[in-house]
């Protein structure tokens, strides 16, 4: 356990120490993300010793939430990046924008099992089917969003996906039938030490401007940071997808064999 920390606390200052020389440098977001996000999750992914079977169903849970979630933002214009392509998804998604996402929760996966997982069976009864059920729901809904609603913008379309990030870890709770409390306070710490590492790749976008939070009216607080406006549900954000990313992973994957 000693080791993991100091490990942990390595990646932290790795990432601190990335972040300045990124924004020191103007990086674009295809370099930010192989420096912070891609190279420690193949480190990660090599000595966490993951299931090679497990990955078609991890990548396709992120692909179906990292589309979901950028659909709505970008429907509802919560948040911008630039891209130095014009290759859009349906359309509309910047490639960018959404490989950040996948790979995002990849490196949340990654970071979760070597750091924080006691690599013993969790006694979690893994609903594996009804997981397949609800990515392939995720990716409906999503393309549903995008081809049938896309016309209808909400109104403080932010603050309902930080509630709908809460419901869902809500139903990840009520899933748990065994060891409810230390799982979720597992998760919760890991959440907590990811703060670091996700505020510094914030840093990275924000001050190589390479995205945008242009809609003030429709946040429900907000403050300037690099001269650019950064809505309090961001900070929310980055709080909940890693505990949400954890407790799934708890529930659908680990030791799944």
């Amino acid at each position: 356990m000693q080791r993991k920390t100091v490990l942990l606390l390595a990646l932290i200052a790795y990432s601190i120490m990335m972040s300045m020389a990124l924004s020191m440098f103007g990086a674009n977001t295809w370099l930010t993300l192989f420096v912070m996000v891609v190279s420690p999750t193949l480190l990660m992914w090599h000595f966490a010793n993951l299931k090679a079977k497990s990955l078609p169903w991890l990548a396709l849970g992120a692909v179906a939430f990292a589309l979901l979630i950028s659909a709505v933002a970008y429907v509802n214009g919560i948040w911008f990046e630039i891209s130095s392509t014009d290759v859009r998804l349906v359309g509309l998604l910047p490639l960018e924008a959404f490989v950040a996402a996948f790979v995002h929760i990849l490196f949340y996966v990654t970071a979760y099992e070597y750091f924080f997982d006691d690599s013993e069976n969790s006694g979690v009864m893994h609903h594996t089917n009804a997981y397949l059920v609800g990515v392939m729901g995720i990716i409906a809904i999503a393309l549903g969003y995008l081809y049938l609603f896309s016309h209808i913008i909400v109104s403080y379309a932010f603050a309902w996906i930080i509630f709908a990030l809460l419901l869902l870890g809500g139903y990840g709770v009520l899933l748990l039938f065994t060891k409810r409390r230390i799982l979720l306070t597992r998760a919760l710490k890991f959440s907590v030490a990811m703060v670091p590492i996700s505020l510094a790749y914030e840093w990275v976008a924000l001050s190589n401007n390479l995205r945008f939070f242009a809609n003030p009216n429709e946040y429900l607080f907000s403050f300037t940071v690099f001269g650019q406006l950064v809505p309090l549900e961001e900070l929310l954000f980055v709080l909940l997808i890693p505990a949400i990313v954890a407790l799934f992973y708890e529930l659908f994957f680990d030791d799944a064999g």
